[in-house]
């Protein structure tokens, strides 16, 4: 497991990009996927310290990789960050119950999603100035 990777998992490519260059910023290592059915085998590839997953994704949903990865023998443990353009901030907190970590509504308030970031992985990791480009 790299200490220091956040699989993000949005099919937004604004978003992704923005979300993907602040969380490098914020000293980490980034992996990004487009499809939900992209997210599993990433991870069990990559081990990454968070996943951070949009509800809404092509091929399956955000809600069928937090069931599938909290069913996942290997891959349970790791942080969830469920993140909703549809969804109220109520509405995610009762998605929470079904094994998520965090949530945010989106439009998101970057500084609160890196703050949120390292309290689910445990860090208070120096800026470094990456910049995110798509693959």
């Amino acid at each position: 497991m790299k200490q220091r990777l956040i699989l993000v998992a949005e099919d937004d490519p604004d978003q992704l990009e923005m979300l993907c260059n602040a969380l490098m910023d914020a000293g980490f290592d980034v992996a990004a996927a487009h499809r939900g059915d992209d997210v599993v085998p990433r991870l069990e590839a990559l081990r990454p310290i968070l996943v951070i997953v949009d509800i809404h994704l092509p091929g399956i949903s955000g809600l069928e990789i937090l069931s599938r990865i909290r069913n996942h023998k290997e891959l349970g443990a790791i942080p969830v960050m469920l993140v909703s353009a549809y969804y109220s901030s109520e509405k995610l907190d009762e998605i929470m119950r079904l094994g998520a970590d965090s949530s945010f509504s989106k439009p998101y308030e970057m500084e609160e999603m890196i703050k949120e970031v390292r309290r689910l992985v445990g860090t208070d990791t120096a800026i470094e100035t990456q910049k995110y480009k798509p693959s």
